[in-house]
């Protein structure tokens, strides 16, 4: 902006003509919050003429805006110019703190450079009197009639030090100013409580305080909340509960079309690695999940004003994140256990990194969330290594070409090495496992893949949203493959194809022996349990009376089952889907602890390990030997030496890896 505003005062090289405009007053844009406004420029002819100002332009916020309808404007008199969505300045929008030039239709010549300070919400900043060199805030904007019009003030209070609740008094706050304060998020008035140094933010009421000063501008608002391990959200609450301008309304009726920037509300946030709360925009998220009682919601930086970064559970920034409700019964312990299998299994799906923090709103409990990133441009350039990239949302999207591309060669089945020219195919392979396993039931709607924006650059799929499983019983294969569509994505094409079937039917017996091995899965599980309990449980006593929320016990349980009883179900319906018989399998490290057994990388967790494979699709087996131990051969069924073994289940069913402390000799001997 400083920058634009330099090159164009050098570019000028005349003198500023002596029929101009002035700028007069600015109000900035106010379209979120509770005092929704336009921003708009109001324009001052300083010439003894009329004149028009169509044909000169605006350079604001870092754009170059023509102004064009107005007319002739007489002599001493205004122009209004809205900036927010007007034919205008569809895209303009004013800052709360800024400048702005307006330049000739020449477009070179500087008729006015107007710069305004930090405007708090309702205020404007204009010439006082108009056209003149003396400027203020005026508490009563004039839009298109002058500054005369409302009370000016020329000076703001300065708002109190962050560092208040230590010092006592703050040093940024003038000799016969009064510190006033709120614990219920709501802006603190003239009418507010004194603060005094006694009084500390508590988890149950925060701090909202701001300075007053007789003949001056209130300052703007710091917010305190007491320390601890949750997310601290401080608001107006006639932002959240309000009819009129709430965003947090009861129902679906209330909320599913209020989306966009006029929804998006201030607030402060607390607890995402601010060392005080934050002033954010909060607006609510999601889809069907607007119609329950417990909402996601979304907070991003402030359009203006100093940058804002939020801290997820990877130690990661953000300019927006996403608190994540989890509102439907299980769906906090399944999308938790399923992008921690995801992980544990190799990553080769891409997983948002988050973290599982209760939150709380204006001091009251609000249950537990997951803190994510959003699956927007941000978070796919931080995988990419800071690139740019291309996404796509749904399989069949058809407005990315290189993405259409890769669709077309999957329906047509062309080879794999072609094909993983296009795509991270493992990945989309991985995506069909995990959404066959737990069968779900909205997969359609929740395929997002993403690539390098270079010639080499990939596809790779996304993992998100696994809340809705099908029931044990759903006969998921069939359903999943009844269209011959792209959903789950591309399962009919993953089967109908002879090298990606075969991966597909490797993997799930790769992921079926290794991190969803039902022992190993129910440890997972138990692992969990012990993490969320206290979370889950407060949770539950937050929304119990407004929502379905199952207890924690019931969820681990449910959970549990099918970690038990999916396998064999599931791997029978493939099994019959693509003619290979399901053949029972076994693998031992020999003694116990000596070594480790993996498949595809992927360590068996267990000494013995038993599950189900498909005969006629090989297995990989490698081997790796513990510390002071070294590895013998292969026995069972077959008798190898190397440490890789590649084997069909319909001709090997028992495999066991043979180890042997350092020091021993193949005939039980010392080594000399």
């Amino acid at each position: 902006m400083k920058a634009a505003i330099i090159a164009i005062i050098l570019a000028s090289s005349q003198d500023v003509v002596a029929q101009r405009f002035l700028i007069n007053e600015v109000r900035p844009s106010q379209s979120f919050g509770s005092d929704m406004a336009p921003g708009w420029v109001e324009l001052f002819n300083a010439s003894d003429l009329p004149l028009s100002p169509d044909g000169w332009s605006l350079v604001l916020n870092g754009r170059v805006v023509r102004i064009d309808g107005v007319g002739d404007v007489a002599p001493g008199a205004f122009a209004l110019l809205p900036m927010d969505a007007s034919e205008q300045a569809p895209t303009a929008r004013i800052p709360v703190k800024g400048a702005a030039v307006l330049v000739a239709p020449d477009g070179t010549t500087v008729a006015d450079l107007f710069t305004w300070p930090e405007l708090p919400a309702g205020a404007s900043y204009g010439r006082c009197p108009d056209g003149s060199t003396q400027h203020g805030f005026l508490l009563e904007p004039s839009p298109g009639v002058g500054t005369g019009k409302g009370p000016v003030i020329a000076e703001r209070v300065l708002p109190p030090d962050r560092d208040l609740l230590e010092d006592g008094r703050s040093r940024e706050v003038d000799d016969g100013t009064v510190l006033r304060y709120t614990t219920d998020g709501s802006a603190p008035d003239e009418a507010a409580p004194e603060w005094s140094s006694g009084i500390k933010p508590s988890p149950e009421a925060p701090l909202r305080i701001r300075a007053f000063a007789e003949g001056r501008l209130p300052s703007a608002d710091r917010v305190w909340v007491a320390p601890g391990r949750e997310v601290s959200i401080v608001m107006d609450p006639k932002d959240l509960w309000d009819p009129r301008v709430g965003v947090h309304l009861p129902g679906m009726r209330d909320n599913h079309s209020r989306k966009g920037r006029s929804w998006q509300r201030t607030a402060w946030v607390g607890g995402l690695g601010g060392e005080v709360p934050v002033p954010c925009r909060l607006s609510v998220a999601g889809s069907g999940s607007r119609g329950l009682p417990k909402k996601n919601l979304k907070l991003r930086a402030p359009l203006d004003g100093p940058s804002v970064r939020f801290m997820t559970g990877d130690s990661l920034r953000w300019t927006e994140v996403t608190l994540r409700a989890d509102a439907t019964p299980h769906a906090f312990l399944r999308n938790t256990f399923i992008s921690e299998v995801a992980e544990l299994a190799g990553g080769r799906v891409d997983v948002v990194h988050g973290e599982a923090l209760p939150v709380r709103i204006n001091g009251r409990p609000w249950g537990l969330f997951r803190v994510l990133p959003p699956k927007d441009a941000e978070w796919f350039r931080h995988l990419a290594g800071g690139s740019e990239v291309e996404v796509v949302k749904g399989s069949s999207d058809t407005t990315n070409a290189h993405h259409t591309a890769l669709r077309k060669a999957l329906v047509e089945q062309v080879p794999l090495a072609e094909l993983e020219r296009w795509a991270d195919v493992r990945s989309l392979v991985e995506l069909a496992c995990l959404d066959l396993w737990t069968g779900r039931v909205d997969h359609e709607l929740n395929v997002l893949c993403w690539r390098p924006a270079t010639a080499t650059g990939r596809w790779r799929w996304v993992l998100y949203d696994m809340d809705l499983w099908a029931s044990l019983d759903d006969p998921t294969v069939m359903r999943m493959t009844a269209d011959s569509g792209n959903e789950t994505p591309w399962l009919p094409q993953l089967l109908a194809h002879p090298d990606l079937r075969t991966l597909l039917l490797t993997r799930l017996v790769e992921l079926e022996a290794t991190v969803l091995a039902p022992k190993r899965a129910l440890a997972h599980l138990d692992q969990l349990r012990a993490r969320f309990a206290t979370e889950m449980a407060a949770d539950r006593a937050c929304w119990a009376d407004s929502m379905v929320v199952v207890d924690a016990d019931e969820a681990v349980q449910q959970l549990a089952e099918r970690v038990e009883r999916r396998w064999p179900r599931l791997m029978r319906e493939v099994g019959r889907a693509v003619g290979a018989p399901v053949v029972n399998m076994a693998v031992e490290v020999q003694p116990a602890g000596a070594g480790v057994v993996a498949i595809d990388g992927v360590a068996l967790t267990y000494a013995q390990e038993r599950f189900l494979a498909f005969g006629g699709h090989t297995l990989s087996f490698s081997v790796t030997a513990a510390p002071g131990m070294e590895f013998l051969g292969w026995a069972g069924d077959v008798h190898e030496a190397g440490g890789l073994l590649t084997i069909d289940p319909g001709q090997v069913r028992r495999v066991k890896a043979l180890f042997r402390p350092v020091a021993v000799s193949s005939q039980h001997r010392l080594k000399q």
